[in-house]
């Protein structure tokens, strides 16, 4: 079994890796986050962790937003939602719960002193 497997409906499975967000640390770490003094066995290990410890808190956060939605469903119309409203609504905890960890932990957490080693290496890539 692949680290990069998905279930029928496209969601990793557990200890596994959502590979959108394998990409996106991936592109985080090429783009803006760039250690010379790693080697691309240390940096692609760095990147599976951390998109491993991406995904494990989007299904973290995915399976309470659910629970939420549900519970809601139930106490405004009184009875279970149909197997097609549950599945709309995992497929929307899936989303909103990758987005919301993405901008919190990846986007936006960012140091200064990641970005100012980030941007010299970028105008050293780009001029060469």
């Amino acid at each position: 079994m692949s680290a990069h497997s998905r279930e029928p409906e496209g969601r990793p499975r557990s200890g596994e890796i959502d590979l959108l967000v394998w990409q996106e640390v991936n592109r985080i770490r090429s783009e803006w986050i760039v250690d010379p003094c790693l080697s691309t066995i240390e940096r692609t290990l760095s990147i599976d962790e951390e998109a491993r410890q991406l995904t494990a808190r989007i299904m973290q956060r995915e399976s309470h937003l659910l629970d939420e939605l549900i519970a809601g469903w139930i106490k405004a119309y009184d009875r279970i939602p149909t197997a097609d409203t549950i599945a709309s609504f995992a497929n929307t905890a899936h989303a909103d719960s990758r987005r919301q960890v993405l901008c919190e932990d990846l986007y936006f957490l960012r140091t200064s002193s990641d970005v100012a080693l980030a941007v010299p290496l970028e105008r050293a890539r780009t001029t060469l």
